[in-house]
């Protein structure tokens, strides 16, 4: 039995792509379920390429962030997701998916945590925060979600060098590069640890269905 996975998204989705191709199409995970706070974010694209279940959920339809996200949490537990990956994903989760899926719940984040992290640092910010800081190097983080914004136990990290005259735009890419070889290493990773037996996922699948009937 594979382990499976859903991931989030809100862009272009070249991490998500990084784990079609060296995760999910080699076998070593399963991708359940792809959601997306963008209807225009490329990464649905690229999830329907690959025949992985892909949808927009537009959050302008939703009272508010709690409403919003509990119908997304609900989504990603009917679709047996055993862990959850964030991908680019610029929406901060509410407490019930800590309850519903404790240190299951990875994000990458464009930076050395916990250096140029928190509200607001995302996408360029935080490469042009990392030049306005001087720092030498800077990299990428695969960090476990908490309810705090990018506070939770590092799982990966790596550096890379900041050199003389980089820019935002070149620190990004550069960075790019190691985000998808963290990602995949960390979601295998994942994937082995918590593949489950058949008694184990069916224990879990309850156990999770169990939570969000108390959460609501």
């Amino acid at each position: 039995m594979l382990t499976k996975f859903a991931v989030l998204v809100s862009g272009n989705g070249s991490n998500l792509q990084a784990l079609i191709d060296e995760v999910h199409k080699k076998g070593l995970g399963e991708i359940v379920l792809v959601l997306s706070d963008k209807e225009d974010a490329y990464a649905l694209s690229r999830a329907e390429k690959a025949d992985i279940p892909a949808f927009f959920v537009d959050p302008g339809e939703y009272p508010n962030r709690e409403e919003y996200h509990m119908t997304l949490l609900r989504m990603v537990v009917e679709a047996k997701a055993h862990f959850i990956v964030l991908a680019g994903y610029l929406r901060i989760l509410t407490k019930p998916w800590i309850d519903v899926f404790p240190n299951k719940i990875i994000n990458i984040h464009p930076s050395l945590l916990p250096k140029h992290s928190g509200k607001g640092y995302y996408g360029l910010k935080v490469h042009q925060s990392v030049l306005a800081a001087g720092d030498k190097e800077s990299g990428a983080t695969v960090h476990f979600v908490d309810e705090g914004t990018d506070t939770g136990p590092i799982l990966l990290q790596e550096k890379v060098i900041v050199d003389a005259g980089e820019t935002a735009d070149s620190l990004q890419k550069k960075v790019l590069k190691i985000e998808h070889k963290l990602i995949v290493e960390a979601v295998s990773q994942l994937c082995r640890e918590l593949k489950p037996t058949q008694a184990e996922d069916e224990d879990e699948i309850v156990a999770m269905s169990d939570i969000l009937r108390d959460i609501n």
